[in-house]
């Protein structure tokens, strides 16, 4: 079956992602990584950090798994490279409940994971200058779950690959913007997928695009979206949703526009 069609055919393909392209994604295209405010906290287990002071160079903890917090000093602003590069293995958790600044001159966040469950929680703005605001990749994992509260990006406000076999869920507690392509984008290759909006989403493209589709030997369950506030894509459509799953709803509760149609789901 088909994964694209011609409507859709510049967006990325979600299971070719070349080893030249992730590398300069994980990168930053040459950005700088330092260890110096997000360090090894004493006393956990490897793989812990706490992310404190203010910064404007690239934050680069991994682990196996991986867990990064926040602490109310900590905010981030880069003129080069990612903001935070996070890199897990069976298992990628980030947490900032501070209302932290992240501002990257090309990812805010990108965090990949392989094996396991990603998780991203944010509580401040989240900015992408070049490229997304969130870029989240779960490589062979099971559940995807992302949380946040205002993202900006160039291309994608938030960017979320499941290539798993679990739920992927979003919710946007804030305004949500692509500047260049769309506001949302998820791709799940699990069960459910699951987007929920309570403010403003915009792209220049869609402002919500939703795909839930079979890959061997996972079933898709149920494709789910609600928007509270209005949601927009200025060339493209509102909401695009596709699924192989069982069933596909979505709940608007504010002005859903698009410049080739409101909604396209099926």
């Amino acid at each position: 079956m088909a994964r694209r069609d011609n409507k859709q055919a510049h967006i990325p393909s979600r299971l070719a992602i070349s080893a030249a392209v992730a590398t300069a994604l994980l990168t930053g295209y040459g950005g700088r990584k330092a260890y110096a405010d997000c360090t090894q906290v004493v006393g956990q287990p490897a793989g812990t950090f706490t992310c404190s002071s203010a910064t404007n160079a690239t934050q680069s903890p991994s682990g196996t798994p991986l867990t990064v917090t926040t602490d109310s000093s900590f905010s981030i602003i880069t003129t080069q490279g990612n903001a935070l590069y996070l890199t897990g293995t069976y298992g990628l958790t980030f947490t900032d409940n501070n209302t932290s600044t992240i501002t990257g001159k090309n990812n805010g966040i990108y965090a990949y994971n392989d094996s396991g469950k990603l998780s991203i929680t944010t509580s401040g703005a989240v900015k992408g200058t070049r490229s997304s605001g969130i870029y989240a990749y779960n490589h062979y994992g099971t559940d995807m779950t992302i949380v946040t509260a205002a993202v900006t990006g160039y291309d994608y406000g938030i960017y979320a690959l499941n290539n798993g076999t679990g739920d992927l869920t979003i919710t946007s507690n804030a305004a949500v913007e692509g500047t260049r392509v769309d506001g949302i984008n998820a791709n799940n290759d699990g069960t459910n997928l699951t987007i929920d909006t309570k403010a403003a989403v915009t792209g220049n493209r869609n402002g919500i695009l939703a795909y839930n589709l079979a890959q061997p030997n996972v079933l898709p369950g149920e494709l789910s979206i609600t928007s509270t506030g209005a949601v927009e894509g200025t060339t493209g459509y509102g909401i695009y949703a596709r699924s192989d799953g069982t069933n596909l709803t979505i709940d608007t509760k504010a002005a859903v526009t698009g410049g080739e149609d409101a909604i396209n789901a099926y």
